[in-house]
């Protein structure tokens, strides 16, 4: 075939040219999905690594990690039953609540109980404390129906009276149940302690530290609950005694009057604890308006309050002569 001048001249550069052409465009798709493989990859690794990426299994094992709720034992009496503790929370106003010391007081340790399971389930609805619920500082007297442990020794009557530690000499001469929770104070230094028990009669008592006073009066006036001002008006020889002396933490004694149904407990008493565990910031002025409620309710007798008596009346001054077992 001939071809004109012109095509021989241009046939070897239209060559080059096509040549060129088709290795920039294969250059370019190599090139641009390289790339992007690249960043996929780059992105999956990103998402595979991140904390901050969550999956269903991430939460899952969050949820698996909450733990049910359990007593743990943390000390025994000579007779070997356990002192039992759960706590609440980590950081923050830090309390310890201690279930009745006289130990056989169903209505102040079933509180007791009822709160840590409370506590223990809404930690996050109570924030900001740290709460050590000691079931009962009497296991002796619990599983017994005594007011005094195995060894015959009525407990709020064996601390120092001037709010000291004792050296060791004299402090192992204590009873265990009140060896435990001295160190215990002197340990962790709650900033308030909360004795739950119960007391004579159909009226409710608080008695308060200093410190803690704010809050008793508060609770006191919505309960319509007689108050008394710590160590004042106890015997020094008592917990309640000897904590309120020491400079680290108010003290306050949460009394439920004796004749309270039992089923009624929680229900009229629960708020108040809660907000005696506060750093005098309550929240009784907002529920105040329930006080006729309670006021209504607080009035029904203890069918079984004839067969269970109360234990000494620790918030008199003065000895008692003899124990009301």
């Amino acid at each position: 075939m001939l071809q004109s001048p012109l095509t021989a001249t241009l046939r070897p550069w239209l060559r080059t040219a096509a040549v060129t052409a088709c290795l920039i465009i294969s250059g370019c798709t190599s090139f641009q999905r390289s790339s992007l493989h690249t960043a996929a990859v780059s992105m999956r690794g990103t998402a595979a690594s991140s904390p901050r990426v969550a999956s269903r299994r991430d939460a899952s094992s969050a949820l698996a990690g909450a733990r049910p709720f359990a007593w743990a034992n943390v000390a025994a009496t000579a007779s070997g039953e356990e002192l039992q503790t759960v706590k609440v929370g980590n950081g923050g106003f830090r309390t310890l609540i201690v279930g009745s010391v006289g130990g056989h007081d169903p209505l102040a340790v079933g509180l007791t109980e009822d709160l840590a399971r409370y506590l223990h389930g809404n930690s996050v609805i109570v924030g900001g404390i740290e709460s050590t619920i000691l079931r009962t500082l009497n296991p002796d007297g619990l599983r017994r129906q005594k007011y005094r442990n195995a060894a015959g020794i009525y407990l709020n009557d064996q601390f120092p009276s001037d709010g000291s530690m004792l050296d060791h000499h004299e402090f192992v001469q204590l009873p265990e149940e009140v060896q435990f929770v001295m160190q215990y104070i002197e340990e962790h230094q709650p900033q308030r302690i909360i004795h739950i028990r119960s007391v004579k009669g159909n009226e409710g008592l608080i008695a308060a530290s200093r410190g803690a006073m704010k809050s008793a009066r508060e609770v006191s006036d919505w309960l319509d609950f007689k108050l008394q001002q710590l160590p004042e008006s106890v015997r020094g020889t008592t917990l309640e005694a000897w904590a309120s002396q020491r400079d680290h933490c108010d003290v306050v004694t949460f009394g439920i009057p004796r004749n309270t149904d039992k089923a009624d407990v929680w229900p009229l008493y629960s708020d108040a604890i809660v907000s005696l565990m506060q750093d005098g910031d309550t929240e009784s002025r907002q529920i105040a308006r329930w006080k006729k409620q309670r006021r209504a309710r607080r009035g029904r007798p203890n069918s079984r309050s004839s067969a269970v008596d109360m234990f000494n009346d620790d918030t008199a001054r003065g000895r008692y002569t003899t124990p009301f077992e």
